[in-house]
C-alpha cells in the first residue's frame, strides 16, 4: 500500500465512512495526523498574483507555539517574566517540522488525485534559509488564514487565532482541487484594545485596525521594528523580541482565565 492510500485509509477511518472520504476531509485528517492542530480552506484568489491564480483554494495550516500549551496546561502561577521568556521568541523548530512533513505528505495525496498545487513553507528566517523565505514572500499565510476563516489580523499585524493568538505558526498549500471554503474574515476583532501598541519598545505600530478592503496599508513600521531587533541581537545573540505578541496572548490567557 502507497503512502497515498495509507493516509486516505486513515482519514476514511478517521471520519467514520466506509466510502472514500472527501477531498477535504481526506487532507485534513492528513494535517491531523502529521501534527498539525488548525486547518481551514479558503477562496484565496483575491491574494494571488497572476502566475498563482490557476490555484485559486487555500489550505491553512497552523501548529501552536508550544509555550502557549504549557501555559495553559500549568499548575501554579507563572510570573510576567516566565510569560514573556516562554513566548518571545517566535522560533519553534518541532512546529516548523510538523508543518513542513504535512506539506509533503498533502502535496503527496494532491499529486495522486490529479490536482495541481503549489506549497508555501512555514515562515523561516531568511538568514538561515534564504531559499525558503524566498518562497514564502510569492504569498501570505495570513491572507490564505483569513480567507479560511481562522483568524483576523491584530493591530501588531500578526495573525490572531481566536483561541491561541499571534502566537501559531502556519503553512500553506494553494491547488485547483475543488475544496469548499469557509467564510473569510473583513476586519480586526481587537475593539479598543491597545496593549499591543503599549508594549512596542520601537514604537512601530500604528494603532489602526486592520481592514480586508484596506488591501497593504502598513500598519507596523518594519524598520523601527528592525532596529529593535539589531539592539536585541547585538545584547543577547537572539534576533528576537516579541513584545507585542507577548502582550496580546497574555491578555487572551487572563481574559480565559488560565492566568
Amino acid at each position: 500500500m502507497t503512502a497515498v492510500a495509507r493516509y486516505a485509509r486513515r482519514a476514511e477511518e478517521a471520519t467514520g465512512r466506509d466510502t472514500a472520504p472527501s477531498l477535504a476531509a481526506s487532507i485534513e485528517a492528513i494535517a491531523t495526523q502529521a501534527g498539525v492542530e488548525v486547518v481551514g480552506f479558503g477562496d484565496v484568489r483575491e491574494a494571488l498574483t497572476p502566475d498563482f491564480l490557476h490555484l485559486p483554494q487555500g489550505i491553512s495550516l497552523g501548529v501552536v507555539h508550544p509555550a502557549v500549551t504549557l501555559l495553559q496546561n500549568r499548575r501554579g502561577p507563572v510570573s510576567d517574566r516566565a510569560l514573556a521568556r516562554a513566548l518571545s521568541d517566535h522560533r519553534d523548530t518541532r512546529g516548523q517540522a510538523v508543518l513542513e512533513a504535512a506539506l509533503r505528505r498533502i502535496a503527496e495525496y494532491l499529486r495522486a488525485e490529479g490536482y495541481r498545487y503549489f506549497c508555501c513553507p512555514p515562515e523561516v528566517d531568511p538568514m538561515e534559509t534564504p531559499f525558503a523565505a524566498l518562497m514564502v514572500r510569492r504569498f501570505s499565510h495570513k491572507a490564505a488564514a483569513t480567507c479560511a476563516g481562522l483568524g483576523t489580523v491584530g493591530r501588531h499585524g500578526l495573525l490572531n487565532h481566536p483561541e491561541y493568538g499571534p502566537h501559531v505558526g502556519w503553512a500553506t498549500v494553494v491547488t485547483n482541487a475543488p475544496l469548499p471554503v469557509n467564510s473569510p474574515e473583513f476586519e480586526s476583532r481587537c475593539g479598543d484594545c491597545g496593549l499591543c501598541v503599549s508594549a512596542c519598545p520601537a514604537g512601530a505600530i500604528s494603532g489602526r485596525p486592520w481592514r480586508r478592503e484596506d488591501g497593504m496599508v502598513r500598519m507596523v513600521d518594519v524598520d523601527k521594528c528592525r532596529t529593535v531587533l539589531d539592539e536585541n541581537e547585538r545584547a543577547t545573540g537572539r534576533r528576537t523580541c516579541g513584545c507585542c505578541a507577548v502582550a496580546c496572548t497574555k491578555a487572551r490567557l487572563i481574559e480565559s482565565s488560565i492566568l
